[in-house]
């Protein structure tokens, strides 16, 4: 069965120690498959894990805006839906027993606000 778990709160008060633990929790009780998503402009869940993060949701939208700015030939001829969609799926971050999605900044440069 499939459920959604999510820690909101004012900064400094646990949230990501408490996604970490949590998240731990349900790997070791074979709890899975875990998508854990870090929306948190303060984004370090990836560094309670112990993973690196290679790319964020924010940082895939400026980079499918400046494809678009730009007008170079997309690949394969792919709509920049398709494209964006591919980026999508190369961003989680897939780990023993979790796999991880970064939203990155909610503002300015980085960000995934529209």
């Amino acid at each position: 069965m499939a459920f959604v778990i999510a820690f909101a709160g004012k900064g400094g008060t646990g949230k990501t120690t408490l996604a970490g633990l949590t998240i731990r929790y349900l790997i070791e009780r074979r709890n899975s498959p875990v998508l854990a998503v870090d929306a948190d402009a303060n984004n370090c869940l990836n560094e309670v894990l112990g993973v690196d993060v290679h790319a964020t949701i924010g940082t895939l939208r400026e980079n499918t805006l400046e494809v678009i700015r730009s007008g170079d030939e997309r690949p394969g001829g792919m709509s920049m839906d398709q494209i964006f969609d591919y980026h999508i799926q190369q961003s989680v971050i897939e780990s023993e027993g979790f796999d991880l999605m970064v939203m990155g900044r909610p503002e300015g440069p980085g960000c995934y606000c529209a």
